[in-house]
Order: structure tokens, then sequence, then C-alpha cells
């Protein structure tokens, strides 16, 4: 029993270390440009350099400033976000949305990742970036990227994408989409990608898909620099 309980806890801390490490990765602009650049439609027609310029709050610094991580106004269902960061819009600059990164060592099989994903943004009430009270077309728009990295291999190389959508059931009045369609939920589930014919050289400078990206990040022997992905020293 003592050797389960020693096993249990080292699995745990490498679990720990292999979240943290993750997390790291992704708080550099550079990664969260790329994956913006690819995932939000808002931000295909830009730059990597220009994706980055939008991230808030604006500075030259290589690094990220994520918002608060915890959110503690559910008693009892306290939830703790990886990343959260505000990106101003490339589309109106007056307004802003959030990003939500989740970075997922190994995928839980205790739960289904969808629902856990709906849960974590469906709260924004009286947040500081404008939700006040019941002012609720001030809501953001919350782009959420859930990226798993240990999963079942039926699973590689999948992008699952979820939004909320308008089914007119009777009647001929229909909402703007841009009004209920605030949040759309990624999960991305990459696989090892194999390039042992080709030299590291080679591989950053070719086009890469999401998948491609996120799996020479974290599970391919080649361990590509942030700022190889953009050589521009802002980014």
């Amino acid at each position: 029993m003592s050797y389960l309980n020693e096993l249990g806890t080292v699995l745990e801390m490498e679990k720990h270390y292999f979240d943290s490490q993750s997390k790291i990765i992704l708080s550099f602009k550079s990664v969260q440009a790329a994956l913006l650049q690819q995932c939000l439609d808002e931000c295909k027609h830009l730059s990597l350099h220009e994706i980055a310029s939008l991230i808030q709050p604006s500075s030259s610094h290589s690094k990220i400033i994520t918002l608060n991580p915890e959110d503690l106004r559910m008693p009892g269902a306290r939830i703790i976000y990886d990343l959260l960061y505000v990106l101003q819009h490339p589309l109106h600059p007056d307004r802003s949305i959030l990003i939500h990164i989740e970075a997922q060592g190994e995928e839980s099989y205790k739960y289904h990742l969808p629902r856990r994903s709906l849960y974590f943004i469906a709260g924004q009430q009286n947040h500081s970036l404008g939700f006040q009270n019941k002012s609720y077309d001030d809501i953001l728009d919350v782009p959420s990227l859930w990226i798993c990295l240990r999963h079942a291999k039926k699973k590689d190389n999948c992008w699952l994408e979820y939004t909320t959508v308008e089914k007119l059931r009777k009647g001929n009045f229909r909402f703007d989409p841009a009004i209920y369609g605030i949040s759309k939920i990624h999960l991305l589930y990459p696989g090892i990608q194999s390039k042992d014919e080709k030299s590291e050289d080679e591989i950053l400078k070719d086009p890469k898909d999401v998948m491609e990206l996120l799996s020479l990040l974290f599970l391919s022997r080649y361990r590509i620099r942030t700022n190889s992905i953009n050589p521009r020293k802002e980014v």
C-alpha cells in the first residue's frame, strides 16, 4: 500500500510539472498569436505580429499577463483558469475579447470535457471588464481553447468546435448571430507528427497547421523556440 501511495504521489508530481511547463510555453505571445491566427476567424487575416500587438495590456514583453486565474463567485464551485487574458477585438477596436486557454496534460475519464468547458465559460457577471449587474449586452466574446496532450489514440489530430446556433422553429424573425454567438469552445487533440526525414530548420520554415504546431511544441522530439514561430523580436 505504501508503494502505491508513493507511486501515486510521483505521478501526481509529474502531472503538475507537465501542466506547469505547458502553461509557461503557452504564455508566450508568439505561441498565442499562432494559435489565435488559426482558431479565431477574427484573426485569420492578420499577421502574427499584428495579433500579438492586440494582446492586452499592450507591451513589448514576450509573455502575456494573465488575469486572476481564480473565480470564486459560485460558492463551493471554484474555477481555476490556466490562462485568461484580454485581446483587443481585431474588427471592432472599441471592444474586447476574453481569451481562455486550458492545457490538459492528461484528459480525465471522470467526466466529458465538453461539459467541463461549458461550465468554465458560463460566468462573467460583475466582471471588471464590463459585465456589471444586468448589462447583459456587455458580455464579452469568450473563445475557449482546450489543448489535450495525453488522450486516447482515436482522438489524435481531432479539432472539435462547439458554438451556439439559432434554430427557427416558427415565424420570420431572427437575431443577428453576433448577438448570441459570443462563445466558441475548441477542443484540440494533437498527435505526434513524424518528421524524421526533415531537419529542424526545414520544419520551422514550412507552413504549419495548428495540430503540427502543438505537436512540435509539446509532443515531438523537436522543441521549437517560442521566438522561432515569428522571427520578429517584438512578438
